[in-house]
């Protein structure tokens, strides 16, 4: 665990981790987000009919 902790608080890998988790992050929030309007929208059109 704490040769884990080292290793990702190493200046090189922080930098590209840090990178690579903003993109998965924001990929999930959108994919999510994208989710959620289609859901919503859907469930819109069915109380409308």
């Amino acid at each position: 665990m704490k040769r884990f902790k080292k290793f990702s608080l190493s200046s090189g890998s922080k930098t590209k981790l840090g990178k690579i988790v903003m993109i998965v992050l924001v990929a999930l929030n959108k994919v999510y987000l994208d989710e959620y309007q289609s859901y919503k929208f859907c469930h819109l059109r069915e109380d409308l009919k």
